[in-house]
């Protein structure tokens, strides 16, 4: 046999070794790993993995998609069901993570981007501006991770040169270290069905399990996925349960003290969660993609603890962030019409709570061209 000959064939049996690892990692990771981490089997809970899918599911539907994105604050501030009955030819989608972060979210942004959507709604409450050394090296580690098992070559972007140089090696790369991802929870994966075939002695569905009510998530091919994304799952009201001594501690001792973290002291210069934020708001305006800035209210505790001027780099943010093209803002922390029954807690909001922002969100998308 030739030389030549000889190197095309190793050529070739290399490009189908490639291709083959490619096809059954891919299949691992579609049939194993993730069904697993939306049940929450392999992660506290299966929203840290929901995204990229909810995006291309968005993407396949008909009507004029509002998606809303950001933290805990918008996992239970936003009613996507309220939204769509109450505005015009609207189909709203609440995409909230909790313990997310601008700098965690804006891997989805080119995902997004592809799902064409009507409007994009961001968080931007002073949290929002916390500092990225703040964030725990575990909720990083995860989100960029299972991240990273959805990541598609043209979901990769300028985002990657943002992160942290020690945060990138957590990111599957586009050739090399290609299946980091798969790799962390393969183990588990296969050892979790073991016992799951083990336990069911091979019967029925023997992969399936009965998803936590609160913290697994539907998987993307069931019934219930569809309307999951416009309606979470949200737990019940934290104030209810105290009773009033200890509610009176809590607003008067508790909540103070909690106003004087980092997290409620926002300090621009130097700050990753707002390169993040401009990054993804410029993303979205630079592609025709409306954005609604929305920052949620606080309990008027809360507002009373406030320093002078505590807030200021906060509204900053929100101003910088206007100046890009069809970028508008609807600060609600101002708003005086908030009470205490609006509020799961000290900055999540309540049933009543979602039904009041569902209604200034619903008025504001009827009278503008988005509608």
């Amino acid at each position: 046999m030739e030389e030549s000959d000889t190197r095309f064939n190793l050529f070739s049996s290399i490009i189908i070794l490639l291709i083959t690892t490619l096809f059954i990692s891919q299949t691992f990771s579609s049939y194993i790993i993730k069904p697993l981490t939306y049940d929450g089997t392999l992660v506290r809970s299966g929203r840290y993995s929901f995204m990229f899918p909810a995006w291309d599911t968005i993407e396949e539907q008909d009507g004029e998609a509002v998606v809303a994105i950001g933290s805990s604050l918008t996992q239970f501030g936003i009613n996507g069901s309220c939204i769509s009955a109450q505005s015009k030819n609207i189909v709203a989608y609440n995409l909230g993570v909790p313990g997310s972060y601008p700098y965690l979210d804006m891997i989805q942004t080119n995902r997004a981007i592809n799902s064409n959507p009507e409007l994009v709604v961001i968080e931007v409450n002073p949290i929002s501006l916390s500092p990225v050394s703040g964030i725990s090296s575990q909720n990083v580690i995860l989100r960029l991770t299972l991240g990273s098992l959805h990541l598609k070559h043209s979901d990769y972007g300028e985002w990657y040169d943002i992160l942290r140089k020690e945060d990138k090696q957590h990111i599957d790369g586009i050739l090399q270290n290609r299946f980091n991802s798969e790799s962390i929870y393969f183990d588990d994966s296969l050892e979790e069905l073991f016992n799951r075939y083990n336990e069911s002695n091979g019967e029925g569905e023997w992969w399936k399990i009965n998803r936590h009510w609160y913290l697994s998530t539907p998987n993307p091919s069931s019934p219930e996925w569809e309307n999951y994304l416009s309606e979470p799952t949200w737990l019940n009201r934290y104030l209810s349960s105290l009773s009033p001594e200890e509610l009176d501690k809590y607003e008067n001792v508790t909540i103070p003290n909690l106003m004087k973290r980092d997290r409620y002291n926002p300090v621009l210069d130097s700050n990753l969660n707002f390169e993040a934020l401009d990054y993804m708001v410029s993303s979205f305006s630079n592609h025709g993609i409306p954005v609604l800035l929305i920052s949620y209210p606080l309990h008027p505790a809360a507002m009373i603890s406030l320093a002078p001027n505590q807030f200021d780099q906060h509204n900053s943010s929100i101003e910088i962030l206007l100046e890009y093209n069809d970028v508008t803002s609807l600060n609600l922390i101002w708003e005086g019409n908030w009470t205490r029954n609006d509020f799961y807690d000290y900055e999540h909001l309540d049933h009543f709570g979602r039904q009041k922002v569902c209604s200034i969100i619903s008025d504001q998308l009827n009278n503008t061209k988005w509608s």
